[in-house]
């Protein structure tokens, strides 16, 4: 092999290298930072001892002239739990989600 040749497959090597570094770094926090999210997060550690990884949804719903809260969250352990909250003042509830046997 020339001395360009390997050359030229040390640079393939490493950027194929610093592709795969990126790509493995996992992926990117989907996680929307609210004004509600931190109370969110600790309510589920000190509750459900869940440490929140990813939002999966939420909806804001108006009730007069209150904002209701209700979503979806993922743990670092795999668990789900569906959560609401119908006002802003007032303690999230959450419920764990489990797959349905019919």
């Amino acid at each position: 092999m020339t001395k360009k040749a390997r050359s030229a497959l040390f640079a393939l090597t490493l950027s194929g290298a610093a592709w795969a570094c990126s790509s493995w770094a996992g992926p990117k926090e989907a996680t929307p930072e609210t004004p509600w999210t931190p109370i969110l997060r600790q309510s589920l550690v000190s509750e459900k001892n869940c440490a929140l990884t990813e939002i999966l949804y939420f909806r804001e719903l108006k009730l007069g002239d209150d904002l209701a809260l209700e979503g979806r969250v993922r743990c670092v352990d795999g668990r789900e739990f569906e959560f609401t909250r119908p006002r802003p003042h007032v303690k999230f509830s959450f419920a764990l989600c489990q797959p349905a046997v019919c």
